[in-house]
């Protein structure tokens, strides 16, 4: 039987970090898909290191009930950091089931996960878990939204935020920016609100009117994500929204848009 390929000749963009891609890369790729690789961000240290530090002797010392993980970037920065193992006493949260699988990779088997892969998702599901004494700490990039702290503090829950790095722009604009140009784009992928906003920043205005006029498929992993697109003048009748919002969903996603 002949291979089925949806999305052969269709050229769609990835923005993610590059460190990140591989796994959406090839995802798209293996579905006939010709890949162009246009990093938006990339990750750098925190401006200063020193709260982090303070933050994994505090971990070390069972000051934290709950170490909560926000992205696959801010495990990978705590643990390859020289973080020592969490505390048995420890209870490991993670928004979406990337995080927790990169988790499992460090060797966090028993992790705590909202029902959908959003932030207020899994501070929802947490706060009734919590008893008045429990001590929280978040592990984020540095500019993370403020969306979970602010939902344990409101119902009383003590929660200290750590940032164990920072977003900055990537190389990839002058790759899109040629790619629009030439009308060769077919799709745009979205991972996350930073991507969006740093995309936008790299894009001359050809650019942004070849993907806010619809001419290129916009793809967001999550409706956070779709948020920022749409706050930046991208039509929301443009964007597909990944569910559930995983990179998995996030290309099925685009081969229903072009079906």
């Amino acid at each position: 039987m002949e291979r089925s390929f949806p999305l052969s000749g269709i050229c769609v963009a990835v923005t993610r970090a590059a460190a990140q891609a591989t796994g959406l890369v090839k995802a798209l790729e293996a579905l006939g898909a010709n890949v162009l690789l246009a990093p938006a961000i990339a990750f750098a240290p925190p401006s200063d290191p020193a709260p982090l530090a303070a933050a994994r002797e505090a971990l070390s010392s069972c000051k934290y009930s709950v170490i909560a993980f926000t992205s696959t970037n801010g495990v990978t920065a705590w643990f390859e950091g020289g973080a020592g193992e969490i505390p048995a006493s420890t209870r490991v949260a993670a928004v979406g089931s990337e995080t927790r699988a990169t988790l499992l990779r460090f060797g966090v088997s028993d992790v705590f996960v909202g029902e959908s892969f959003v932030a207020d998702a899994l501070a929802e599901a947490l706060i009734p878990t919590l008893s008045a004494t429990d001590r929280t700490l978040l592990v984020r990039a540095e500019e993370g939204r403020e969306t979970f702290p602010d939902a344990l503090r409101r119902s009383g829950y003590a929660v200290d935020v750590v940032a164990a790095y920072r977003t900055v722009p990537g190389a990839g604009g002058p790759l899109l920016s040629e790619a629009l140009r030439g009308r060769a784009l077919s799709a745009i992928t979205f991972t996350a609100g930073s991507t969006v906003r740093e995309t936008w920043a790299a894009l001359d205005d050809e650019g942004r009117h070849a993907i806010v006029s619809g001419r290129v498929r916009v793809a967001s992993i999550g409706p956070v994500t779709t948020e920022a697109a749409i706050a930046l003048g991208i039509p929301e009748t443009s964007i597909v929204t990944a569910s559930p919002h995983t990179t998995e969903a996030l290309v099925e996603a685009i081969v229903a848009s072009f079906q």
